[in-house]
């Protein structure tokens, strides 16, 4: 048997809002959803997994609607479904009641309960959530059946405030296959467990290739196939600078990184290249008199987050020594010991401040 598994997919999201790209960012969530459901149906998969957080909040009627007549596409596909800590059911959610009118198995219920798909030997597992934080280990001791045939458990969670998990018992509690969602990062084991992440990057801390998995199972058999489908990719870009640079020359040098990192996507994801979008992130030192307007850096194009971990050019021993008996010396000294961000950002602001002030006296 054939089964997609994707989770994460959260409809309705609205990544990196007030950016010239959130509108598209948006629809791309939407998009790569139907395109996976469509290549299941190409694929005539047997199943297509999702493991929570379908949507990004709990769904309209209409939403649910729009989601059951995509559903409908698949001649062949069996879905199987659970609610996440985003979309949860409460008594008065449309998802408490809503009757699927294409094939799709629902884990409607709160507690564990076991679907068998008729006329085969094929059993799947799982729970929905009923409230957006669960601290208990809903998993702990679960086992399958002691049946014949192939047994799947669709689970969501993984952190202290949604549902904890003992991956290493988990492993070893007798699934063939194990179909994590909740985590947005992709993983994979120990054993049968899986997580595809979230299908499309949701911020732009999600960096890497998101998409499904493709899962050949069988009495004793199991392939896994990641496959990428997002239509977006965050990546991380180190910007060095030194104390020769300006701001125009660091503006250049981020669009020939950027342009030369769409040239290896091109190169490493031939078929399938994202739309990147980058995590600018300026290292080694500046002109002290040099500084560098994040705004205009985003205006480059497509930057997600500007870091300027970029250290002032600044002779601190020689300007504490020459300086210890005026106020500049004495500013030097209150930051002796500390060496976080802030009090970096801090001493070098003061101190760039001094001595413009002590040029101008």
């Amino acid at each position: 048997m054939r089964l997609f598994h994707l989770a994460d997919v959260h409809l309705g999201a609205a990544p990196d809002a007030g950016t010239p790209w959130a509108q598209e960012r948006a629809a791309a969530i939407r998009r790569t959803f139907i395109e996976v459901v469509e290549e299941a149906e190409r694929q005539q998969a047997d199943y297509l997994v999702i493991s929570g957080d379908l949507f990004h909040h709990q769904p309209l009627l209409r939403e649910l609607k729009e989601v059951d007549s995509v559903f409908a596409r698949l001649s062949h596909t069996v879905v199987v479904l659970i609610a996440g800590n985003h979309d949860f059911i409460t008594p008065e959610s449309a998802y408490a009641t809503y009757k699927w009118t294409s094939r799709v198995v629902f884990f409607r219920q709160e507690n564990f309960a076991y679907a068998r798909i008729p006329g085969t030997d094929v059993y799947f597992y799982g729970r929905s959530y009923h409230r957006q934080e669960i601290a208990e280990p809903l998993f702990d001791g679960c086992r399958p059946l002691k049946r014949e045939g192939v047994h799947i458990l669709v689970a969501h969670g993984g952190d202290a405030r949604h549902v904890p998990m003992d991956m290493q018992a988990l492993s070893q509690a007798g699934f063939d296959y194990v179909a994590l969602g909740h985590l947005h990062k992709r993983s994979e084991g120990p054993g049968p467990l899986f997580n595809p992440g979230s299908l499309e990057p949701l911020d732009h801390t999600e960096t890497g290739r998101h998409g499904y998995y493709e899962v050949i199972l069988g009495t004793g058999t199991r392939r896994v196939r990641f496959c990428p489908a997002a239509a977006g990719a965050y990546v991380d870009l180190e910007v060095p600078v030194t104390a020769r640079d300006t701001a125009y020359t660091v503006e250049q040098r981020i669009r020939s990184l950027a342009q030369k990192a769409e040239t290896v996507a091109a190169e490493e994801l031939a078929g399938h290249v994202p739309e990147l979008y980058y995590n600018v992130k300026l290292t080694g030192v500046r002109d002290p008199q040099i500084t560098f307007d994040e705004d205009e850096i985003r205006r480059i194009g497509r930057v997600a987050s500007v870091t300027d971990a970029t250290g002032a050019d600044l002779d601190l021993e020689g300007l504490a020594q020459d300086h210890r008996q005026d106020m500049l010396g004495r500013y030097i000294a209150a930051f002796e010991g500390k060496n976080d961000d802030i009090s970096r950002r801090a001493l070098e602001l003061g101190v760039r401040t001094l001595l413009e002030t002590q040029r101008t006296e």
